[in-house]
């Protein structure tokens, strides 16, 4: 598992304030091989879950966006409402972090690839909590 935390904040001595820049990621396949070790080619990444912040640096909301492991549909958990959200709303400039899990590759080293649970839920057929 990756996580990326996008800075959003910039402080300076006088004042502090909120960045809404839009930072452009794609949900599937994010490539990290140029932040990779030479000789770890690909390093493609998937999109999860995003953790969202709306306001300024003195007040604001947090909120989430996480993709279902079965149904592969995305959601967005604010406080107690939980709704069905497009993929295509999910780049904004209220991107705080991003969760992403490794795909895995032709080239998968089977002793660096570590086996990171995406996601713990349960199934609706048998109940039973289970990972991916």
């Amino acid at each position: 598992m990756l996580v990326i935390h996008l800075k959003r904040f910039s402080l300076t001595e006088e004042f502090s304030e909120k960045l809404n820049t839009i930072v452009d990621f794609p949900l599937i396949g994010l490539d990290m091989s140029l932040y990779a070790a030479k000789d770890i080619v690909p390093c493609p990444y998937n999109v999860y879950a995003i953790s969202n912040h709306s306001g300024t640096t003195y007040s604001g909301h947090y909120t989430a966006h996480c993709r279902h492991l079965y149904t592969k549909i995305w959601h967005e958990y604010n406080d107690s409402l939980i709704s069905s959200i497009s993929s295509n709303s999910l780049v904004s400039g209220d991107a705080y972090a991003l969760f992403t899990k490794k795909r895995p590759t032709q080239n998968t080293n089977s002793t660096t690839d570590f086996k990171t649970p995406l996601l713990v839920t349960t199934d609706p057929n048998t109940n039973k909590m289970v990972t991916q």
